[in-house]
C-alpha cells in the first residue's frame, strides 16, 4: 500500500504510539464505573481516543489522495506567548509564589486571568469583550466548583 501523506501517516503513528503507551501505563490503575470512576478510567479513555485518532489518520494516509499542503506561514508569537503565560498565571495565582511573598490570589481571579489572557491570544480579540467573557465564566466557574461541587479552593485572595 502507498503511502500518499508522509506528514499525516507519521502523526497517525505518533497518536497510536501515545494512546498505546498510555492505555498500557494505566494498565494497573483501578477502572471504576462511569459512575464511581477510578483512576485508570479517564487515561484510558484519552488513550482510547488516541487509539481511534490515530487509526483515522493513518487509514486516511494510506487511502487517500495526494494532498498539496498550504504554507503555514511563520511562527505565531502572540498565540504561543498568551496561552503559555495564561496557563502559568492560572497556577501562580490558584497558589501563589512563596519565594517573592506573593499569596495565594484566589479562584476567581485565577480563573478571570486564565480567560482574559486566553481570549487576548486571538487575532481579533477585544479587551473589553475578554472582560466581559471573563467575567461571565469566571462566575459560571465559581458556581460549578465552589456552590455545586463545593470544591475546597480559596475563592478570593488571602493578605
Amino acid at each position: 500500500m502507498k503511502i500518499s501523506n508522509q506528514q499525516d501517516f507519521a502523526a497517525g503513528l505518533i497518536f497510536l504510539l501515545l494512546g498505546a503507551g498510555y492505555f498500557v501505563y494505566s494498565h494497573d490503575y483501578s477502572m471504576g464505573t462511569a459512575g464511581k470512576m477510578g483512576a485508570g478510567y479517564f487515561p484510558r479513555l484519552l488513550a482510547g481516543l488516541l487509539l481511534v485518532a490515530g487509526a483515522a489518520v493513518v487509514f486516511r494516509a494510506l487511502k487517500g489522495q495526494r494532498q498539496r499542503h498550504a504554507d503555514l506561514g511563520g511562527m505565531a508569537w502572540k498565540p504561543l506567548i498568551l496561552l503559555s503565560l495564561s496557563t502559568l498565571s492560572f497556577g501562580l495565582a490558584l497558589v501563589g509564589v512563596s519565594a517573592w511573598g506573593v499569596p495565594p490570589l484566589g479562584f476567581l481571579v485565577a480563573c478571570f486571568l486564565l480567560i482574559v489572557l486566553t481570549y487576548m491570544a486571538g487575532a481579533k480579540s477585544r479587551l473589553i469583550e475578554g472582560f466581559i467573557l471573563a467575567l461571565a465564566l469566571s462566575a459560571g466557574s465559581y458556581l460549578v466548583f465552589i456552590h455545586l461541587l463545593e470544591l475546597p479552593i480559596a475563592v478570593w485572595p488571602k493578605f
